[in-house]
């Protein structure tokens, strides 16, 4: 005897379309704020783009192109900041951006090129201690 073919999905965990459509409204809000104020961008960032498929599986929701390097942030939404810490435990090398369900998007566009220049700015910190020279013990 064959086993009986399922016919319906199984239904999600309690809360889980709940927490999706926000972190989906969230990245919406985000995507749309940077199209509002792209004009605004200062001159050593170049752009940023909705990820692909295979890097928002990896837990990556943009991509920031900067004159120097390329960011990787995840959207947050502020429901709760259990999905902050549960990012920073599952993602730690991976920057996120929480997007406030009452900010407006000039506010979203600004934090936004904030975290883009800390980013760049740490990114900085680290080439210039990997370049620098090293005193030799005699």
């Amino acid at each position: 005897m064959s086993k009986p073919v399922r016919r319906h999905r199984r239904p999600y965990r309690n809360g889980y379309v709940r927490q999706h459509s926000r972190g989906t409204r969230a990245e919406r809000r985000f995507f749309e704020a940077i199209r509002r104020y792209r004009r605004l961008f200062p001159q050593w960032l170049f752009d940023i783009r909705q990820a692909t498929p295979e890097l928002d599986r990896a837990g990556v929701d943009a991509v920031i192109y900067t004159t120097e390097a390329i960011f990787y942030p995840n959207i947050k939404s502020d429901a709760d900041g259990e999905s902050v810490r549960y990012h920073m435990f599952k993602y730690p090398l991976i920057p996120y951006i929480v997007v406030h369900s009452e900010e407006n998007y000039q506010q979203i566009f600004d934090r936004t090129v904030e975290t883009a220049m800390a980013l760049r700015e740490e990114f900085f910190a680290r080439q210039c201690s990997a370049q620098s020279p090293r005193r030799q013990s005699q």
